[in-house]
C-alpha cells in the first residue's frame, strides 16, 4: 500500500519569523534635523526681541505719560510748571519750596506728583548741613527707560562736588530729560550756600531769551506757551552713548536725577536727536536707547508717537 504524503508543514514546525525593517537616524539625517532647529531658533529669536522691545517702549511711553499727569499736577499746584534749579553743584532740598529758592531738579520737584513724596521729605538739607550719600540711593524707576541697560543707579562724578551734599557714589539717574528750548543759557554752578545774601549777589545766567519750559529759575506758565501745550515738549527721552552706561564720563549722565540744571536733567531742540549708538557725544541732544525712535511728553500731558530717526 502506498502511503499518501502532503506538503503541509508540521505542526511542530516553527514558522519563519516576519522581520520588518529596522529603522534608526543616518548622519545626514541628523544633520537635516540640526539644520531646521536652527533654521526655527534663527527667525523665532528676532520676533522674541522684537516683542520684549515693542514692550520696553511701551514701559517707556508709560513712564512719560505719568510724568507728563505729574506735571499737570505740578501746574495745578503751583502755577507754573517745575523749575529747572540752580546749577549742577546743588541738589533737591525740601524746605526750599517749589520756587526760584529751590536749587534742585524738576524731576525733585515732581516727585509727591509720582507717589514719591517720602524721597523729596527724606531731603531735609539746611545750610551747613550737607545731606548723607544714602539720601540719593533710593530708586526711581519712572525715570528711566527699561531698553537702556543698568542698574536702579550709577556712578556719580567726584569732582565737582555738591554744595548741600556729601562726597556721593551711586546715585539714581534720569534718563529723561526737560525741555529748556533752542537757546543754550550760560549756567554755572550757582551761589555756594543757601543764605539769601548770597543767593542775592550770584551773578545768575541771562535767561531773558530762554524760550523752553525748563531752565535756570524758571517759572514757566500755561500761558506762557504761545505755541500751544499740546504742539510743545516738556520732556523727553535723552541721548546717553553706549559705551558710558555704566561710567560717569558722559556729562551727560554723572549727576543725580535730584541735581539742579545740568544736561543730564535738561536738553535742547536745537541739535538734532541722535540714537545711543550714534558715535558723536554731545550731552546737549534729545534721544534714546531705541532703534526705532524716541519718545516725548507734551506740556498737556500727552504722548505723541515715537519719533523716527
Amino acid at each position: 500500500m502506498m502511503l499518501m504524503t502532503t506538503d503541509r508543514p508540521s505542526l511542530n514546525a516553527r514558522a519563519p519569523r516576519c522581520r520588518g525593517k529596522e529603522h534608526g537616524f543616518t548622519l545626514l539625517e541628523l544633520l537635516v534635523v540640526i539644520m531646521m532647529i536652527g533654521i526655527v531658533v534663527a527667525i523665532s529669536i528676532p520676533a522674541v526681541q522684537s516683542a520684549r522691545e515693542a514692550m520696553r517702549r511701551s514701559t517707556c511711553q508709560n513712564n512719560l505719560r505719568q510724568i507728563g499727569l505729574a506735571a499737570q499736577s505740578h501746574v495745578s499746584s503751583h502755577r507754573h510748571f517745575p523749575t529747572g534749579g540752580w546749577g549742577y553743584c546743588w541738589v533737591g532740598v525740601d524746605s526750599a519750596g517749589y520756587g526760584q529758592d529751590q536749587p534742585g531738579s524738576w524731576v525733585f520737584n515732581l516727585l509727591p506728583y509720582l507717589e514719591k513724596g517720602d524721597i523729596r521729605q527724606s531731603m531735609l538739607g539746611t545750610v551747613g548741613s550737607p545731606l548723607p550719600a544714602n539720601r540719593f540711593e533710593f530708586s526711581l524707576p519712572v525715570v528711566r527707560c527699561p531698553t537702556r541697560p543698568g542698574g536702579d543707579r550709577g556712578p556719580h562724578r567726584d569732582t565737582p562736588g555738591n554744595f548741600n551734599t556729601l562726597p556721593l557714589q551711586w546715585v539714581a539717574k534720569t534718563d529723561y530729560a526737560a525741555n529748556e528750548g533752542n537757546i543754550v543759557t550760560d549756567t554755572k554752578k550757582g551761589p555756594l550756600d543757601q543764605d539769601p545774601q548770597s543767593v542775592a549777589a550770584y551773578p545768575w545766567a541771562d535767561t531773558s531769551k530762554a524760550d523752553g519750559i525748563c531752565f535756570q529759575r524758571s517759572l514757566i506758565k500755561p500761558g506762557d506757551i504761545t505755541d500751544g501745550l499740546s504742539n510743545t515738549y516738556f520732556a523727553g527721552e535723552k541721548q546717553v552713548f553706549y559705551q558710558h552706561y555704566n561710567r560717569h564720563i558722559n556729562a551727560g549722565y554723572d549727576q543725580s536725577a535730584w541735581c539742579g540744571i545740568d544736561v543730564d536733567v535738561v536738553r535742547w531742540t536745537s541739535f538734532t536727536p541722535k540714537s545711543d549708538a550714534f558715535k558723536e557725544i554731545l550731552a546737549r541732544r534729545f534721544g534714546s536707547a531705541h532703534a526705532s525712535g524716541f519718545n516725548m511728553v507734551m506740556c498737556d500731558g500727552s504722548v505723541r508717537p515715537p519719533r523716527r530717526w
